[in-house]
């Protein structure tokens, strides 16, 4: 019972480095963000699973995310 819930609590732990900081009061906002840190901490994990022995630092991942972010940001409005 207790190694399930290690997991899970160290997943939601791991969820939360992934969350952005904000002050909004907006729920569906909120919301929003809590729904795409859970998404690019799945992606983290697969990633991570995937290679096997070489980890993807989740660090390294949100700066891999945000260039990409960004680059579609730049296309879409300009």
């Amino acid at each position: 019972m207790f190694r399930k819930r290690f997991a899970i609590e160290t997943s939601y732990r791991m969820i939360n480095q992934f969350l952005p900081k904000t002050t909004s009061k907006l729920y569906s906002l909120r919301k929003l963000y809590f729904y795409l840190a859970v998404l690019l901490y799945n992606i983290w994990v697969f990633m991570n699973y995937k290679r096997e022995k070489v980890t993807v630092q989740y660090v390294k991942f949100l700066l891999m995310v945000e260039t990409l972010i960004s680059n579609i940001y730049v296309k879409i409005f300009r």
